[in-house]
């Protein structure tokens, strides 16, 4: 059994009046949002059932990361026939895609413009680290709470 769902992010603003009297750090001109995603290539059914057979097993490391519903995955998506079941005359060929053909997102950004960038994790068990090469970030807000603002060479 396959599920097909839909996501996004849910993103609750304070009042806009309030970012007026707060230090520079926290007010920005665009506000820009990264949803990390995983992608698994295998069913349901097999993720499931490597839980319950394995009590050491943990959850299933995902297999392809998508930003924003673009990245890395299969050519084309994986067959999946049911055990005891037969497909006569098909070849069913699994093959990464070059890394030419793969859609990423990418994010235009314009000089002298302040960017709130939120990079929401929606993977159940992965952690990652962003980084911009000669950039520097101020971290003003981890998972919903303003922090004293810092400044890291990568978003943790």
């Amino acid at each position: 059994m396959d599920i097909i769902w839909i996501s996004g992010p849910l993103i609750i603003e304070d009042n806009p009046a309030i970012y007026a009297s707060w230090p520079r750090e926290y007010q920005y001109d665009e506000d820009r949002v990264f949803l990390i995603n995983g992608v698994y290539h295998d069913t349901l059914d097999n993720l499931i059932n490597g839980l319950i057979r394995d009590p050491v097993y943990r959850y299933p490391r995902v297999d392809s990361v998508i930003i924003n519903g673009k990245g890395h995955g299969l050519d084309p998506p994986p067959l999946f026939i049911p055990p005891g079941e037969v497909m006569e005359n098909t070849t069913v060929v699994v093959k990464p895609i070059p890394p030419s053909r793969i859609a990423l997102d990418i994010t235009a950004v314009q000089p002298k413009m302040r960017y709130r960038f939120r990079f929401i994790n929606s993977i159940s068990d992965g952690t990652f680290r962003c980084k911009v090469p000669g950039h520097k970030f101020t971290v003003i807000e981890m998972d919903g709470i303003y922090t004293e603002p810092y400044f890291s060479i990568f978003i943790p």
